[in-house]
């Protein structure tokens, strides 16, 4: 069975996404192919399907050996985070720049 750090992982893995959009939209040569940067597109679609995927596994996991809250209490997933874990607020509002 995974954990929470586990969890953790796969969640900043699929954040790649955003680098992954923006390495295609700067791909210039793929513009003049039309081919090509709809199998890159549908390449990327694919692989983040089985991303998300591995990492709702992941998170129903976690949530079955109760190491995340199965509610939506707030107070109790915050604890859970505190002992030095992920920002519950997720990568992109983290304070660190």
């Amino acid at each position: 069975m995974k954990n929470r750090f586990d969890l953790e992982q796969e969640i900043l893995d699929c954040w790649g996404v955003v680098d992954d959009i923006d390495t295609i939209y700067h791909a210039e040569p793929l513009y003049e192919n039309t081919d090509e940067m709809m199998n890159a597109l549908l390449g990327l679609k694919t692989l983040y399907k089985l991303k998300f995927e591995r990492l709702f596994s992941t998170f129903e996991d976690c949530v079955s050996q109760r190491i995340l809250p199965s509610g939506s209490n707030y107070t109790e997933y915050t604890d859970l985070m505190s002992d030095g874990g992920m920002d519950p607020r997720g990568p992109c509002n983290s304070d660190e720049q």
